[in-house]
């Protein structure tokens, strides 16, 4: 019987692979409902860093300064204990997450500004608009993100791999 020779990927190589092992669905519920609760963890540094930044900048600029305190948040507690066991290097899994958070960030900023800036005004609702529309912001973009940490940033690298007799 031969032996396997395996050759792993090289940075951000790997993209749409999946772990060798396939997981089940039940693995994968779980997964995205730890991917829930500790994305609601970031969310909630999200939703209030943005009160602290919007003390000293514009509500468009406190999203962004926001958002990234939030992934800051979100890369330690995914790495951790949703995405364990990816075969990435951190620096790559860094970019990957930096890729994947761009593309959440425009989905929460923009949303959220829509909301505040049109849709609100629109509507002439009284109240917090800001901090309603931030927060409709902030779960929009809980999908697209599971899947481009799943898939991109935290990938099991399926290895390369030829049989040798």
């Amino acid at each position: 019987m031969g032996t396997a020779k395996c050759v792993r990927h090289g940075a951000l190589g790997g993209f749409g692979e999946t772990s060798l092992m396939t997981s089940s669905p039940k693995q994968n519920a779980e997964q995205f409902l730890r991917f829930v609760a500790l994305g609601g963890v970031a969310a909630a540094v999200n939703f209030g860093s943005r009160f602290l930044y919007s003390a000293a900048l514009p509500f468009e600029i406190a999203i962004i300064a926001a958002y990234f305190t939030a992934a800051t948040v979100g890369f330690i507690l995914f790495r951790k204990f949703v995405f364990p066991g990816s075969l990435r290097p951190i620096r790559e899994q860094t970019i990957a997450f930096l890729i994947v958070s761009l593309a959440g960030m425009a989905q929460t900023w923009g949303i959220s500004v829509l909301i505040a800036r049109v849709v609100w005004p629109a509507i002439g609702l009284p109240g917090p608009r800001e901090a309603i529309a931030h927060l409709v912001g902030i779960c929009v973009p809980m999908v697209t993100s599971y899947f481009g940490h799943k898939r991109l940033t935290f990938a099991r690298n399926k290895p390369d791999c030829e049989r040798t007799p």
